[in-house]
């Protein structure tokens, strides 16, 4: 699998989506003419527009007819008769990319505000429609011929007349609008990507964000990764298989600390995403970090990607610490548990009390009765065996790169395999 296939592959689903909402906007008419559409957005396309409809009926039919000529022509812009349009236009591709164009970007006649959006640019094709009809395309040329020469160049009217200029013109909703909606919408892939993962969904590659110290100390946090995420394990002191790359965690020790995952791509370099920002190669821990607790993890490189549940609450899904795992194990009267990717057993000694030992057979850590409650006491010099967490060899990032990688990786197969094509030689 390519390095960068998870956001690649990530960043074209959050297109698609983003293309398929402006499909849904443009077709859902019933959503549309809900409330106001006339006086709401209609009147603010319509503005000023009289002025220039009042030079066009004096011309044809003298002053004293214009008022009333006015008044029957804005009689057409009805909810009633543009909800009737609506429905049966087929819009060209020109006119669609000019609407998504203006619901994305919320810029309609040079103006940016939130409420900016399809409206504006559907009323401006409709209205479009009706005028060319009403007057037919002859008109066109007496209508800029009444802006260039006849309406006041100020401040109050250039927007409108700049406006109906571009309506009135062999590309009326742009020349490069396909070209602009193209870096609009990669504009909205790239801003929704980033608020879509943090740091832990990007090196993990995981569809969401990932927040284990929100309620936990690290040893919790590192349980909830690995109870949630069953194809990330703890390196340890084994080895990278050939199907697994590798992740470095830091969290300092307590809640609501913070914390950062970075990721070890197969050519040794380092990416991070640090929050919502872009991904990029790692140029070092922040002041907070420094000295953070270090974790590696080996991570499958096939794994569920996508479609997981957005999470609310983290205190349903947070892993327990060593204690917490022996404590739960009594309470559920268990003679064995799992911590860290490893397994442990419950043995009593001929003194009736409780030991935890590895499969190995070691003694890791005692038992202790306070009142009836059990609680766990690991051994000072089997800490580092139980968290499982600073067993291999501290990482060394030089511009980026990881460059005592081959520490990591198991190399056996590859030595085997290069004493086969030797011996075949």
């Amino acid at each position: 699998m390519d390095d960068l296939y998870f956001e690649n592959e990530l960043k074209e689903i959050v297109r698609k989506l983003i293309i398929r909402d402006l499909e849904a906007k443009v077709s859902n008419w019933k959503e549309m003419f809900k409330a106001d559409f006339v006086s709401s957005t209609t009147e603010s396309v319509y503005q000023d527009f009289e002025d220039i409809l009042f030079e066009y009926f004096a011309e044809k039919y003298g002053e004293n007819k214009s008022a009333d000529m006015l008044k029957e022509f804005k009689s057409k812009l009805t909810d009633k008769n543009f909800l009737a349009r609506y429905k049966d236009c087929i819009f060209s591709q020109e006119e669609l990319e000019y609407i998504y164009l203006v619901e994305l970007t919320k810029t309609w006649r040079g103006n940016h505000k939130f409420e900016i959006g399809r409206k504006h640019a559907i009323v401006d094709i409709l209205l479009r429609k009706i005028i060319m009809e009403e007057f037919g395309e002859d008109s066109i040329e007496v209508f800029i011929d009444i802006m260039k020469n006849r309406i006041p160049h100020t401040s109050r009217y250039m927007s409108t007349i700049n406006h109906y200029m571009q309506l009135f013109s062999e590309h009326p909703y742009g020349e490069d609008n396909n070209k602009e909606l193209e870096d609009a919408i990669e504009e909205s892939t790239t801003y929704f990507f980033n608020q879509r993962i943090n740091c832990g969904g990007y090196a993990l590659r995981i569809d969401q964000c990932i927040f284990p110290t929100y309620q936990s100390n690290i040893n919790e946090s590192i349980s909830t990764i690995l109870e949630r995420f069953p194809f990330v394990r703890l390196l340890g002191n084994t080895k990278l298989q050939e199907d697994e790359y590798l992740v470095i965690y830091r969290a300092p020790e307590g809640k609501n600390t913070g914390h950062h995952f970075i990721r070890v791509d197969s050519d040794g370099m380092v990416r991070e995403k640090d929050g919502n920002g872009e991904p990029r190669i790692f140029n070092g821990w922040n002041e907070s970090l420094k000295d953070a607790k270090e974790t590696l993890f080996a991570v499958k490189k096939e794994h569920k990607m996508f479609d997981y549940d957005y999470i609310t609450n983290y205190d349903d899904i947070k892993g327990l610490d060593f204690e917490g795992s022996f404590e739960q194990a009594i309470r559920n009267r268990q003679n064995s548990f799992s911590y860290h990717n490893q397994k442990y057993f419950l043995k009593k000694t001929s003194q009736e009390d409780i030991v935890v030992i590895n499969e190995a057979g070691d003694i890791v850590a005692d038992g202790l009765q306070v009142n009836n409650e059990f609680t766990v006491e690991v051994r000072e010099d089997e800490r580092e065996y139980v968290d499982n967490i600073s067993r291999c060899a501290k990482p060394v990032i030089i511009n980026g790169k990881l460059i005592n990688i081959s520490q990591y990786r198991d190399e056996s197969r590859k030595k085997s395999e290069d004493s086969l094509q030797i011996s075949i030689e």
